[in-house]
């Protein structure tokens, strides 16, 4: 064998061992490292819906509950009152350039006082009036005369003669016992709609507030909605 047949038989026996354990090192890198797992498909899983009532907290309980008493008070105290609480109708005349009667009509909210028909209103409800006509809840009709007035307080008393259709008087209370914060009921008829109930809170006590004839001392004050 010549010296150059003897080199490339070297080389070829070299490179096949190269090749050889190039295989073997590749063959371990394979086993060593981990076959990757084949990615999951993912199952659909509803989502729940939330229940139809949803439960209530212990002291989200006990506030329900106190609203709930809360409301019945103000329904009792609205059925109680409510009847005692009377429409007042102002009539009066006038005449029109052409001499024709003109009848004028003011209306406003008053209270049944005592068992005689006494009721308590205001006195620029009356004023001026030529006719009283007061409504009660039940819709009975009856005409009133004026028994007296205090213009600088704005006060005044009126009196129908309802026999047994008179309704039961307000039971007054002592107005030097309120509290700024105290709870209020205000039951009249603003603008004719009658047996309207409102709530509010006592705001302040002793105003002193302008009347048309002076001033109102020790007024309170009230904040309804």
């Amino acid at each position: 064998m010549s010296v150059s047949n003897r080199r490339l038989w070297k080389l070829s026996v070299v490179a096949t061992v190269l090749i050889f354990r190039l295989g073997c090192v590749l063959t371990d890198l394979a086993m060593l490292s981990p076959t990757p797992a084949a990615t999951p498909v993912p199952i659909w899983t509803p989502t729940p819906l939330p229940p139809m009532i949803t439960p209530i907290p212990g002291n989200a309980i006990d506030e329900s509950v106190a609203l709930q008493a809360f409301q019945s008070r103000i329904i009792a105290v609205y059925k109680a009152a409510s009847p005692s609480v009377v429409n007042i109708a102002n009539r009066s005349y006038a005449y029109s350039i052409f001499g024709q009667v003109v009848p004028q009509e003011g209306s406003g909210s008053g209270f049944i006082y005592d068992t005689e028909g006494h009721i308590i209103t205001n006195y620029h409800v009356i004023e001026n009036a030529q006719e009283l006509l007061v409504t009660f809840s039940t819709g009975q009709v009856h005409v009133a005369e004026i028994v007296g007035t205090d213009s600088k307080n704005d006060l005044a008393v009126i009196r129908v003669d309802a026999g047994a259709d008179l309704p039961a008087p307000v039971p007054l209370a002592d107005s030097s016992a309120l509290d700024v914060g105290q709870f209020v009921l205000a039951i009249g008829n603003p603008f004719g709609l009658e047996q309207t109930l409102t709530t509010g809170v006592v705001s302040a006590l002793g105003r002193v507030i302008e009347s048309e004839d002076g001033f109102i001392d020790e007024a309170i004050q009230f904040d309804l909605s």
